[in-house]
């Protein structure tokens, strides 16, 4: 299982979806959370923040492993394109919260 240690961030499509409460596991705001969001949407997020990822469909949320959404694994906290710093977990869901939500607003006006 990949660790803190080796440099991973996980990321649960939960921590974006505006279906659930922060209680129970959202990590942005409301106004930056999305509807159901899967693992191909943070995948396209994170591919276009720069954002070196795997996709892991075999470990789940674990307060909601029922749904099996699965998760992503940044696998650098490289900076994106070519930026000098780290960037931290908090920074990270923060820019992929407001894709995701840039993308449901170009979809929904279409």
């Amino acid at each position: 299982m990949p660790s803190k240690k080796e440099g991973f961030i996980v990321l649960y499509p939960e921590y974006f979806d505006r279906n659930i409460t922060r209680r129970e596991g959202r990590k942005v705001p409301r106004a930056m959370a999305v509807s159901n969001p899967d693992l191909k949407m943070l995948s396209n997020a994170a591919r276009k923040l720069g954002l070196k990822h795997t996709v892991d469909d075999k470990h789940f949320f674990p307060a909601r492993w029922y749904e099996k959404r699965g998760r992503i694994l940044i696998t650098s906290r490289a900076p994106l394109k070519g930026e000098g710093k780290k960037l931290s977990k908090t920074q990270i869901i923060t820019m992929m919260g407001q894709r995701l939500r840039m993308r449901e607003e170009n979809v929904d006006k279409q």
